[in-house]
Order: structure tokens, then sequence, then C-alpha cells
């Protein structure tokens, strides 16, 4: 089993590269597997990345429920005062 200390950005690739290629996986089968758009993992793990890996890679459900949830909240203050102002 592989560890590594990730203490920057750099280092994560690394480990996610070697893990990758320790598992014997393809990068479209890691895309399958996290949820990615494909061609996503090629461009995050290429050396250099063409990309870099954000919240939304990283936790894709719980930004989704987040931009839902501020959403939901903008919708209830802009009805809360429309009903303030008797145009609801």
């Amino acid at each position: 089993m592989f560890h590594a200390v990730v203490d920057h950005h750099e280092a994560l690739l690394a480990a996610l590269r070697h893990r990758v290629e320790e598992l014997g996986l393809t990068l479209e089968t890691v895309e399958n597997i996290a949820g990615l758009p494909v061609g996503y993992a090629s461009k995050v793990l290429s050396d250099p990345p063409v990309k870099r890996m954000n919240a939304f890679t990283w936790f894709p459900d719980r930004c989704r429920e987040s931009a839902r949830h501020a959403a939901r909240a903008r919708w209830a203050r802009k009805k809360d005062e429309r009903v303030s102002r008797g145009v609801a």
C-alpha cells in the first residue's frame, strides 16, 4: 500500500499519479469512478497540469448542494422583500 505525505498541490498530484499507476487504472476509469467530466483527469493529472483542481473536483455533491442552498436563500429573501412591499 502506498503512503504519501501531501503538504502542497504538486505533492498531491504526484501521489495521485502514483496511486493511479499502482492500481493500473486508466484516467477514463478514474473519471468514471470520481464522477468527473470526460478528459478532466488527464488535464489535472498531466505533468505539468493543464487545469488545476478546485473544490468542485474534490466535493462536487457538497458544492452543488451549497449552490442550491444559496439559491433557495436568495429566492426566499426576494420573496420576503416582495411580501413586505405588498407586491407578492
